[in-house]
């Protein structure tokens, strides 16, 4: 992406939610027309309070793809008319702007998550269908580059009737206040036809759960309880205080292949399963996928930015392109170490499952070729790269986690390692490099060859690894891992 500069003015901060009546108009302000019959959803946005003259404005996230993939029909005006405006770089557009105010229109494409169907990434760009709109805020807001990062923006939405709104701030209302540029590009919204809404606290966290399908949510106290089991594990493990006070899960049944996705941003994680499915079909035959990707995406959820802190930053990558396999293999595994935390599944089971994933690395690739390095560039393209790089990257982690307690005798974690990792680098990309320089500052010299094995185009072997855990192996079935000299692992 273009580096776009962001001009920042001090200014107060105010909170999310509902707009309420003596609530000032904000200078930036979308207003969100989805038609169902039509397919389309049109934003309209206004600025405020500018000079006249030349102005810039971007989309932030194209995956280096063209920007006509993700929005057509862009056009600038203000009171009088139609405004002068170019193409100035792959995702920016120049506006010559004659008073003090202008405004654009534009329609998203909901044909782009049908053509990357396929793609792991493809379910979390914005799309619809006859009773969902969902807005991925990096894929859907174009934003004026001058914008105060810390101003408040209001969103008002048009929606059919018997459509509920929900952000992150809220799950009612057709108009909405985000808190900050920030917020806005890493979150998610959304308009739903029918759906129902589940809420709760764990710990210092206010947990909500919007389901998109025919039946209802609240008919499921047991999922909200497992989802609280999960995220209650996550926040332990990473030291007992969650990132954020509120998070919302859009669960939506809008994927028309037989794939289970989930991705997070700040405050909202989106899954995103098969059409026309119940959840009462989920939660009865699949609750530990559904889980499994809970845990996953909240893992993700602590290498976001701190909005208060993270204004300046709007533009500056979460991740390098070398990083995949740190970013979801990691992730993956913790993902498992979590059920297993959170009782939902046994030692043994967690044992099985790190086979299993081991064993999905190889037949991803058979021939030996990938290398963690090499599937990162292929990630987003590339079927077999990109489960190379989750089925992988999390036999490493799980490795590399046991050989950090072993060696330490149980001080060092990997999980405490990721923490370090995700506070130093808050605020600048995550790549390969400043994990190394990181690593080697935290692990014994014995762990030093990391990027040797990252670089190796062969997968690990775990099997010496996982008799470890379990010594006491009878047939098919795995005796208590209590037993093992590494029980102090589980725990």
């Amino acid at each position: 992406m273009p580096f776009v500069v962001l001009f920042l003015i001090v200014a107060p901060m105010l909170g999310g939610g509902p707009l309420s009546a003596s609530a000032q108009p904000a200078a930036l302000t979308y207003e969100i027309a989805i038609e169902p019959a039509r397919q389309e959803m049109r934003i309209t946005g206004h600025v405020t309070d500018v000079r006249q003259g030349s102005h810039r404005v971007f989309f932030p996230r194209t995956y280096q793809r063209a920007v006509t993939f993700f929005v057509s029909e862009l056009s600038f005006f203000d009171a009088t008319g139609p405004l002068v405006h170019r193409l100035a770089e792959a995702n920016v557009w120049e506006v010559e702007v004659e008073g003090d105010s202008y405004s654009f229109s534009y329609v998203l494409n909901p044909e782009g998550a049908r053509v990357l169907a396929e793609l792991a990434w493809g379910g979390a760009i914005s799309q619809m269908n006859d009773h969902v709109a969902f807005l991925s805020g990096s894929m859907a807001f174009i934003l004026p580059a001058r914008t105060r990062l810390d101003q408040p923006i209001d969103l008002i939405w048009s929606v059919p009737p018997g459509w509920d709104v929900v952000t992150p701030w809220s799950i009612s209302g057709d108009a909405s206040r985000v808190p900050s540029v920030y917020a806005l590009v890493n979150n998610y919204f959304g308009a739903f036809a029918h759906s129902s809404t589940v809420s709760r606290r764990f710990k210092n966290l206010d947990l909500t759960l919007v389901w998109t399908g025919t039946d209802d949510i609240r008919g499921y106290p047991e999922a909200l309880i497992a989802a609280g089991q999960v995220v209650s594990a996550g926040i332990e493990m990473f030291g007992g205080e969650a990132p954020m006070d509120q998070l919302t899960l859009m669960m939506r049944d809008t994927n028309q292949g037989e794939q289970y996705r989930a991705s997070a941003e700040s405050n909202t994680i989106e899954f995103n399963f098969r059409e026309g499915l119940t959840f009462r079909a989920i939660w009865q035959r699949d609750r530990l996928r559904f889980l499994g990707l809970l845990a996953h995406e909240f893992v993700h959820t602590w290498d976001r930015r701190d909005e208060t802190e993270a204004l300046n930053y709007v533009q500056v990558p979460e991740w390098g392109a070398d990083s995949c396999w740190i970013r979801e293999g990691i992730t993956d595994y913790f993902s498992t170490l979590i059920l297993m935390r959170a009782g939902l599944i046994s030692p043994e089971q967690l044992v099985n499952r790190l086979q299993m994933q081991s064993d999905r690395a190889r037949e991803a690739d058979p021939a030996g070729r990938l290398s963690l390095l090499t599937a990162c560039t292929r990630f987003y393209d590339d079927t077999m790269a990109n489960r190379y790089a989750y089925n992988e990257g999390a036999s490493v982690a799980f490795l590399l986690d046991l050989e950090l307690r072993r060696l330490s005798n149980g001080t060092q974690s990997l999980p405490q390692f990721m923490k370090l990792f995700f506070d130093s680098r808050r605020y600048e990309e995550k790549s390969m490099a400043t994990f190394m320089e990181d690593w080697k500052a935290y692990a014994p010299p014995a762990l030093h060859d990391l990027d040797q094995i990252v670089a190796r185009p062969q997968p690990v072997d775990l099997t010496g690894a996982l008799a470890a855990l379990d010594m006491e192996r009878t047939g098919d079935r795995w005796e208590a891992p209590s037993q093992s000299r590494f029980s102090w692992y589980f725990k």
